[in-house]
């Protein structure tokens, strides 16, 4: 599957659609903030605090990782 792009799998077809729609709105939000000059990355703290509030709404075994997306040093 080399060149495939992003692979998305699950227990179920709705599961591993849903993760898909996830990859697929983090793109989205990542190309805008990029051509806005805008990626401010989250600090380890806000990620904390982001797990910390997933874990309230849905059991961290059936959520799906967080993404994280590289950036330069310069913070683009």
């Amino acid at each position: 599957m080399a060149n495939h792009g992003a692979v998305a799998y699950a227990e179920t077809l709705q599961s591993a659609y849903m993760k898909m729609e996830t990859v697929e709105h983090f793109a989205q939000i990542a190309l805008v903030t990029h051509i806005l000059g805008r990626q401010q990355p989250l600090g380890d703290e806000d990620v904390s605090k982001l797990l910390l509030a997933r874990t309230k709404y849905k059991s961290l075994r059936n959520s799906p990782p967080l993404l994280a997306f590289p950036v330069a040093a310069n913070g683009r």
